[in-house]
């Protein structure tokens, strides 16, 4: 199961990757002489890309049957084995033992896919006998 991204916040990830580009072009042609700084913007634009691109295939949490890991690129993952907590943190949901924690900004994930999360771990926390924290 994947918890995707609030389309919104990709979506801006694409909006500022291409005015970076569009600014990057406007500096390039409009200079007489372009210096090596000018090509900056073009940096910042494929790494904008490249950000809209990873999140957009890989979204924000991964849930199998075996871990939940955090799509970041050094991601964070804990086997479901391992699961000690869960707890609502400041509109965060923690889930974590005392060794690992993932921390889930619930401002960031989409309507639907924040219903099914809860559900999951529901289920999950009623199953193994853990404490949910989570507000309903």
């Amino acid at each position: 199961m994947k918890i995707h991204f609030k389309r919104g916040r990709i979506n801006f990830n694409l909006i500022l990757g291409l005015s970076f580009f569009l600014f990057g072009l406007y500096v390039t042609y409009t200079s007489d002489s372009p210096s090596w700084s000018d090509f900056g913007y073009f940096v910042f634009a494929i790494v904008y890309f490249l950000i809209f691109i990873y999140q957009l295939q890989y979204q924000y949490v991964i849930i199998n049957d075996h871990f939940i890991q955090k799509s970041t690129p050094f991601s964070r993952r804990i086997s479901l084995k391992e699961i000690e907590f869960v707890k609502n943190e400041r509109g965060e949901i923690v889930i974590g033992n005392q060794h690992t924690q993932i921390r889930i900004n619930t401002q960031l994930i989409d309507e639907l896919s924040l219903l099914q999360l809860k559900v999951f771990l529901k289920d999950f926390c009623d199953r193994n006998g853990i404490q949910n924290l989570i507000p309903k």
